[in-house]
């Protein structure tokens, strides 16, 4: 029994591994992580994908962001959509590590969590203030609608 329960706890790390999406810079805001190199590889991988970058600005701290996570995760069509749209990366900012030589390059911006729309060649096409996405105390499904909607046409309009 104890071999057992002892094998079951090793296993985990590697489930919890194997049950996330996509790459290791799109899960959370880790202070660990470098956003230079995350975003080349973002960036390398939204080429690949013929997709724009999404880059969420946030952290541990932050209620909007926990809330934001939720949201999407909760609703599986629209994480569906978001990822089917974009290549996701999480920056983090927080007391741990502001990340300010990478943040700083960024367009002057208020509040997080924040979205900066990036083409495969690392240019800023956009900025969306998620104040904008909210709702009550949550987020709005039909205005983050309207945002993808948004993103989804100019993707479009590129394509061609």
């Amino acid at each position: 029994m104890r071999t057992m329960l002892l094998s079951l706890l090793l296993l985990l790390p590697s489930l919890a591994a194997a049950a996330s999406d996509g790459p290791a810079y799109s899960h959370w805001y880790d202070p660990a992580r470098d956003p230079v190199a995350d975003y080349a590889a973002a960036a390398a991988d939204a080429e690949k994908q013929d997709k724009l970058v999404l880059m969420i600005l946030g952290g541990d701290w932050c209620s909007w962001c926990h809330r934001l996570d939720k949201f999407i995760s909760s609703r599986p069509e629209l994480n569906e959509r978001l990822h089917e749209q974009f290549v996701v990366m999480k920056v983090n900012f927080s007391e741990d590590n502001e990340n300010e030589a990478f943040i700083g390059q960024l367009p002057e911006f208020l509040g997080y969590p924040h979205f900066f729309i990036a083409s495969a060649d690392q240019e800023i096409i956009g900025a969306q203030n998620t104040g904008l996405l909210e709702e009550g105390e949550g987020y709005s499904l039909q205005a983050i609608e309207a945002f993808l909607s948004q993103w989804e046409d100019y993707s479009q309009k590129v394509a061609k």
